[in-house]
């Protein structure tokens, strides 16, 4: 009995408590004009394996395809089949107060014939409001890389 406890104690501590999507934050003290801290932003993510979906230069802002993180759930209320988690990024450049955010959008599908498109997953999805631990270290590093790629130390 105690070492059950203490594995799901561990287990809960290795991917931390769900909680709401935190931003990654960094500031920009890099002179660019913003379309080409744009284009070095879309760089860097597709270096990372997150390649652009949308580029939205009015909004400076960057929208990565979904990726399927393969972290499954196996019983739920709300869907009959196993779902996956599937997560993409949003990279937003505010020039005026010259930050970068960087923010995860997660939801659960059901993943056997799952299409990713531009802008959805084709399959049944249920939206998240809660992102795991291990996800928003995936965010926090990300917002990381892309700091130094601009130059900056995150």
């Amino acid at each position: 009995m105690k070492l059950t406890r203490l594995m799901l104690l561990a287990a809960v501590a290795a991917t931390g408590c769900a909680h709401a999507p935190r931003a990654y934050v960094f500031h920009n003290n890099d002179a660019k004009q913003p379309e080409e801290t744009m284009q070095i932003l879309v760089g860097s993510l597709s270096r990372q394996g997150h390649p652009a979906a949308v580029i939205d230069n009015q909004r400076a802002e960057i929208l990565t395809y979904w990726e399927d993180t393969r972290y499954r759930f196996r019983e739920t209320n709300d869907q009959e089949d196993e779902t996956n988690v599937f997560l993409r990024y949003r990279v937003q450049l505010l020039p005026g107060d010259k930050q970068v955010t960087v923010t995860a959008e997660a939801q659960r599908c059901i993943p056997y014939r799952a299409v990713i498109t531009r802008t959805e997953v084709l399959s049944t999805c249920v939206k998240m409001d809660r992102i795991f631990g291990t996800q928003q270290r995936t965010v926090d590093q990300l917002g990381q890389t892309l700091a130094a790629s601009l130059g900056g130390a995150g």
